[in-house]
């Protein structure tokens, strides 16, 4: 979820809230980079992820992302009923500090870095009906601490001034559950993710719409148990994924992105991606001034 985090730049004196309802569904076997005919086991994380941000000025800003997470997973086991775990409960939190590093370009490119904490909000202890202790990405949360660094870079396009790119640095380092299954020492490997995007606003009759793609890739490190490296965990992903934003007001709207993997190396034998889905709402209050970009109709009145 940490690709979620970071909301846009928005005026001094402003607040943003958006809630947004994710799904991810991983029921691709993949052994490193090949995939393997098998379809009896599915994984799938439902994620209502709420952030919230404030622009304390021009340059400084605070961002923070809540969720709420349930985990499944089901195994078809051959010639026995269908084995379905979950889990479900309030998962871990981020607190951003942004900073605008620097202006470029008269205005039309912005640099911003930040950092901040995860905080294990989430349970990492739950356990299966018959009381027996779920591993570590079953639970809701992590149960350790850890540092996000994030930066990102926008820049309208100058033939195009409705068109912005946009490129993002996100990176995670992982703390350690010392509680993992009661008595060990649990740590989820570093991630890092690059992102590309191109975004436009255009006119469709009365209707603004912001179409736009994103090329995001991943890379998580291998989990780690009391030192030693987890078999089966890790790998690299390239997902390519297209969005489209209704603004309903100045101030309100409509997001909706699907993620799609174009390629998968996993350490070992792994579920990876089969896609992601992502709606939500954007809200945003007590702007000093409005963006008004030139904006293109797709048709013309």
């Amino acid at each position: 979820m940490s690709g979620n985090v970071g909301l846009p730049a928005s005026d001094a004196g402003s607040w943003q809230w958006m809630l947004s309802y994710d799904v991810n569904v991983l029921r691709t076997l993949k052994d490193a980079n090949n995939t393997l005919d098998d379809d009896t086991r599915e994984r799938l994380t439902r994620s209502w992820l709420f952030q919230m941000g404030y622009a304390i000025s021009s340059r400084w800003a605070l961002d923070a992302f809540f969720s709420y997470v349930r985990q499944e997973r089901t195994i078809q086991q051959i010639g026995f009923s269908e084995n379905f775990t979950f889990t479900q409960g309030i998962g871990d939190a981020t607190i951003l500090v942004k900073f605008k590093a620097a202006t470029l370009n008269e205005g039309k490119g912005e640099w911003w870095v930040a950092a901040g904490p995860k905080v294990p909000l989430g349970a990492s202890d739950l356990t299966d009906d018959r009381g027996i202790a779920l591993i570590a990405d079953l639970q809701p949360g992590s149960g350790a601490w850890d540092g996000v660094l994030w930066t990102q870079f926008s820049h309208q396009i100058n033939w195009r001034p409705s068109l912005s790119f946009s490129s993002r640095i996100i990176a995670r380092l992982t703390g350690k559950n010392n509680n993992y299954l009661g008595s060990q020492v649990y740590e989820f490997g570093d991630e890092g993710q690059v992102m590309a995007s191109l975004s436009d606003q255009v006119l469709l009759g009365r209707l603004l719409l912001n179409p736009g793609v994103t090329f995001r890739l991943r890379h998580a490190g291998r989990d780690r148990t009391n030192g030693e490296f987890v078999p089966n965990s890790g790998g690299t992903f390239l997902f390519a994924a297209p969005s489209l934003g209704f603004q309903l007001t100045p101030d309100l709207s409509l997001q909706s992105r699907v993620d799609v993997p174009v390629y998968a190396q996993v350490d070992g034998t792994q579920l990876a991606p089969t896609y992601r889905v992502n709606v939500g709402i954007l809200f945003q209050l007590n702007r000093t001034k409005q963006f008004s970009p030139e904006i293109t109709p797709l048709f013309e009145e």
